[in-house]
């Protein structure tokens, strides 16, 4: 009876040691799980652990990025293209817009490089500009395409008909120019009419642009001795429309005759001119093109001039425009 207590003892106690064992296996895995440890309370964030260095070791920086920090903005690379051509129109246009034809012949080659730059571009590239620089770079391929088209017949051959039209010395006696010639831009052709209509006065609401394109005539708007950029356009396109309207030859009046003179160019681009300034809020007496014209114009004349177009009687007559080339 005595053997039989003992075992029963020894059993009993067996039983219990092995549950006290899984107790504390059971309760290290809670700890291993729950991420506890006898440095801390636990706070559902990484714990950091001192960093046991040698001296003059440098610190690394593990703490957490702060999640109010932005990225700075990184300023887009300047657009440099248009100005490619800045060396060029500085030797042979003139500041009153005529150019050296004479000079420039023997050396079209330095012309064909300049266009050769425009049929290069990707569109990739052209695509990521601002569309201050794609105006620009429309207005000085059409520009310099134009000076292509005169090179390429200088000296002009006058025919006995066209004479009796035009000047002798003129961009109208070249056939077409402006529906012929093709001219390869990002490696598409275009003509000097599709450039003009179907790009730039199309594809951008910028009518001040019809008073930068050079039509290689002495009337205007002249050909400026340096390239449109974007950085400069606005101040570019605002000198060029206050030359045209400051010059006789686009915007005058004749109070003695109550007579308004309109350069024939309003006319040539009234479509382009009206989709801003067609309103009919002033000018309701005028037809539509000259109302036009005048809405414009009304933005860069003096207050003396611009009482006078709305308030007194008078007649408009377009001048005729001087094709006479535009050479020195």
């Amino acid at each position: 009876m005595f053997v039989l207590s003992l075992k029963f003892r020894f059993f009993n106690g067996a039983i219990m040691g092995t549950r006290f064992l899984t107790f504390i296996s059971i309760a290290a895995g809670l700890c291993i799980i729950c991420g506890c440890d006898n440095k801390g309370p636990i706070t559902g964030r990484p714990v950091r652990t001192e960093q046991h260095l040698e001296p003059n070791e440098p610190v690394e920086d593990t703490s957490l990025p702060d999640v109010n920090d932005k990225p700075q903005d990184i300023p887009a690379p300047a657009v440099t293209f248009n100005e490619n051509s800045a060396e060029f129109l500085s030797r042979y246009v003139d500041d009153d817009g005529m150019v050296d034809y004479k000079k420039l012949r023997p050396k079209r080659m330095e012309l064909i490089q300049v266009l050769r730059h425009f049929d290069q571009l990707s569109t990739k590239k052209y695509d990521s500009w601002p569309e201050p620089e794609k105006i620009a770079f429309w207005i000085n391929a059409y520009n310099l395409c134009t000076i292509k088209v005169v090179i390429d017949n200088y000296p002009i051959q006058a025919s006995r008909y066209m004479t009796l039209f035009y000047p002798a010395n003129s961009i109208r006696q070249i056939s077409k120019p402006w529906t012929t010639y093709e001219f390869s831009i990002m490696q598409v052709k275009y003509t000097l009419r599709e450039i003009e209509r179907r790009i730039l006065l199309r594809q951008f609401d910028e009518p001040r642009s019809c008073f930068a394109l050079s039509h290689a005539g002495v009337d205007i708007p002249h050909l400026r001795n340096e390239p449109y950029t974007g950085r400069k356009l606005e101040k570019q396109l605002d000198e060029q429309v206050r030359s045209c309207i400051g010059n006789k030859q686009g915007f005058s009046i004749d109070r003695g005759k109550g007579k308004v003179y309109l350069s024939v160019i309003f006319k040539w681009y009234a479509d382009v001119l009206s989709k801003k300034y067609g309103t009919d809020r002033k000018f309701i007496d005028q037809q539509p093109d000259v109302r036009t014209a005048l809405n414009f114009i009304s933005n860069y004349v003096s207050r003396v001039d611009c009482d006078f177009l709305e308030r007194k009687a008078y007649s408009i007559e377009y001048t005729k425009y001087d094709w006479t080339l535009n050479e020195q």
